[in-house]
């Protein structure tokens, strides 16, 4: 990943900072300061998900599910303890109504999820492989920020799927697989279909934006080292969509490192942090 170069600059006051904490299966609590009043309704845009309920239909097995990168990975039966190492994964499982099939998750997908009692397996970037074999899953679930854990993964004999959106499309693509691989296509159809309709409105009423009143929007993915999303991400679409300009835009990679002073320097009209711990610090 690329860093950029830094420069001292002073902090500058009433950005306008968004933390999202889920407060319950469909619900976040917003915590906001505003500097001026075009920023609610994109931040809605990315924010606000509703779910409506589907039934079951069966898919065909054996199924083989096709990676981004090429890789084919073959299910002979549909996967009854899934391990999901990844919180976009384990989230997208509880849209489908699917979370019986979790037998385990990593520490950043609690939040996602309704039931609380699903194992905690350690984190996408440090799993903890005894606690994944305890868990017994007969299919692994991880992105690519846990791909170098896939070889040992395999060694130990399991079964490994690597589901990785890069572009919006890719998220609905993978929302249909594991509708397919948890017999839940009905229902994963329904989903999708909600958000590509969700998708054209908000595209429909972010169109007319002037580039000049798009307000700059700055994503911290992670905070130590500050870590952001760049082009090539369906994060970065998703700005340009709700009528933003994403800060990391010029970014050489598409999960870039950025110092503190990069930040500033860009002086963000709108910073989205999952980590309420990076409120002060990012003021």
């Amino acid at each position: 990943m690329t860093e950029w170069p830094s420069q001292e600059l002073a902090p500058r006051r009433g950005w306008r900072i968004l933390i999202a904490r889920r407060r319950s299966r469909d619900c976040y609590d917003l915590r906001m300061r505003f500097r001026h009043s075009r920023a609610p309704a994109f931040l809605v845009a990315l924010l606000a998900w509703g779910w409506t309920a589907a039934q079951e239909r069966p898919g065909a097995f054996p199924m083989t599910i096709q990676e981004i990168d090429g890789a084919a990975v073959r299910l002979e039966e549909p996967p009854r303890r899934i391990v999901s190492l990844n919180p976009g994964n384990s989230e997208i499982l509880s849209r489908l109504l699917a979370e019986e099939r979790l037998a385990g998750v990593d520490e950043f997908s609690r939040g996602a999820l309704r039931r609380q009692d699903i194992p905690v397996v350690g984190s996408l970037l440090h799993p903890s492989f005894e606690r994944i074999l305890a868990a017994d899953p007969d299919l692994v679930l991880i992105t690519e920020m846990s791909d170098q854990h896939r070889p040992k993964l395999e060694s130990l004999g399991l079964k490994v799927l690597r589901l990785n959106p890069r572009k919006l499309e890719d998220v609905f693509q993978a929302i249909l697989q594991l509708g397919q691989m948890v017999e839940r296509s009905q229902r994963a159809e329904e989903v999708v279909q909600e958000l590509r309709q969700r998708v054209e409105k908000v595209r429909q009423r972010t169109a007319g934006i002037p580039e000049e009143k798009r307000p700059q929007v700055f994503v911290e993915i992670w905070p130590e080292p500050l870590q952001s999303a760049g082009p090539g991400t369906f994060i970065h679409q998703l700005i340009e969509l709700a009528g933003g300009r994403n800060v990391a835009h010029d970014a050489l990679s598409s999960w870039p490192l950025m110092s503190l002073e990069t930040v500033l320097e860009r002086n963000p009209d709108v910073i989205l942090t999952p980590q309420p711990a990076s409120r002060d610090r990012l003021l």
